[in-house]
């Protein structure tokens, strides 16, 4: 019993651990997502932007990011500073895409510490059920084996075991639902850029 209650422990402060980082990442991908309702863009699909309508988009959506959250105003700042600074419409879709990537590559990393989390509770299930089978192989006394004891020991540590994994298992499937959501509102804010922002910019020839 006293090598079950720490590996539990460890187990149980993991599995909270880490229900605390999926809802701080649910919580962002949902704020992520209410970006789109915003309609920063026109979305009338006859509007055509030209220089002088895209200073007052970039005002409108300069306050709403900084350098964790908001990506969609971010997008269309960095890819409006673009198209004015090149008038190039092909560059704009590069950087476009560089940031996307870059994006992209932010919120996996935001996702390292839960990818250990869900690693670790496992592992220190197997620990507690090797140290478990130890300890009942050391109380088993050659010259009158007690199997019944012998047994309630194994089980206790195998016990171990079943309820790290079921706790990393649960945090797993948690963790997809929620990447999948933050990473859709990824590729709906850069759908979005495109569609309404980038399909649109017309470069007017100088007088």
């Amino acid at each position: 019993m006293s090598i079950r209650l720490p590996s539990r422990t460890w187990n149980t402060s993991f599995f909270f651990l880490g229900l605390g980082e999926i809802f701080v990442r649910w919580h962002t991908a949902r704020r992520k997502q209410a970006f789109l309702g915003r309609h920063y863009l026109p979305e009338d699909d006859t509007v055509v932007l030209l220089s002088r309508d895209l200073g007052p988009i970039r005002r409108s959506v300069r306050s709403d990011y900084d350098n964790e959250n908001g990506f969609l105003p971010y997008l269309i700042d960095f890819c409006i500073l673009q198209f004015q600074a090149s008038r190039s419409v092909d560059q704009t879709v590069s950087v476009l895409n560089s940031s996307l990537e870059l994006i992209s590559h932010r919120v996996d990393l935001r996702y390292s510490m839960l990818r250990y989390i869900t690693w670790a509770i496992p592992t220190t299930g197997f620990i507690g059920t090797v140290v478990g089978i130890s300890d009942a192989i050391y109380r088993v006394d050659p010259a009158k084996p007690d199997l019944k004891t012998i047994t309630a020991s194994l089980g206790v540590a195998f016990d171990t075991t079943l309820v790290a994994l079921c706790l990393s298992a649960i945090l797993v499937f948690l963790l997809h639902v929620v990447q999948k959501q933050e990473e859709t509102s990824v590729n709906q804010a850069g759908h979005y850029t495109l569609r309404y922002l980038i399909n649109r910019l017309y470069n007017e020839k100088p007088s």
